[in-house]
């Protein structure tokens, strides 16, 4: 075999271990699908997406943000989870990270991600049955209606909203209750979520829902 054909067949090897090794790696992982750093008064934000690529339900899943100056230097550093508590395979969550006082030198950002596996008890016989979004001002609104398709009174209904600019990269993140603190079996709500300001203009949005029983 010539040296020229061993040293291709090299080649190939090594792109395929290396990717199986990263399909593997991110198959079992919840991994970030988009994110979006921006200062607001004096404050720096970063807003995201997560995915659950596991086989398993997730929860209890943290962001964990270092924010940097220009210089590469450690400003300040911040966490939170999150808005759905549980995550089945496939999943996604948005999550909204305010770093307090790291607006004004705020360059860049890394972040890290954290879960454990399981589920905490939650309530999904839940359903949007219409919604409508619009801007007001320079806040974005989704008033609708949500209801309960099954069999058991739910509590805590949150209703959470991503949006999406025009490319379909995040653009805000917003959550609210449901107006009725209990829905019963059957029974409907109406809501009504505000995204404060949001950094893109939205254009699109998804709505998902969490509940307890």
């Amino acid at each position: 075999m010539s040296k020229k054909r061993r040293f291709l067949i090299t080649i190939v090897l090594f792109v395929l271990v290396f990717f199986l090794f990263n399909t593997e790696a991110k198959a079992d992982s919840v991994v970030f699908e988009d994110t979006l750093g921006y200062s607001e008064r004096g404050h720096a934000k970063i807003i995201g997406q997560v995915r659950n690529n596991t086989n398993n339900p997730v929860t209890y899943v943290m962001v964990a943000a270092t924010i940097y100056d220009k210089t590469g230097g450690i400003i300040d550093t911040g966490f939170t989870f999150t808005i759905l508590d549980n995550l089945m395979p496939g999943e996604s969550s948005p999550f909204d990270l305010t770093v307090m006082q790291a607006g004004e030198e705020f360059a860049r950002y890394s972040l890290n991600v954290e879960w454990k596996t399981g589920t905490r008890p939650d309530y999904r016989d839940l359903e949007i049955v219409q919604s409508r979004g619009f801007y007001q001002g320079d806040n974005f609104k989704v008033v609708g209606e949500i209801k309960n398709t099954g069999n058991s009174p739910a509590k805590y209904v949150m209703i959470v909203c991503t949006g999406y600019d025009g490319e379909k990269k995040i653009a805000g993140v917003g959550f609210t209750f449901s107006t009725i603190s209990t829905i019963q079996p059957g029974a409907k709500s109406p809501f009504d979520l505000t995204i404060i300001n949001p950094p893109r203009k939205i254009e699109t949005y998804l709505l998902q829902v969490q509940g307890k029983q």
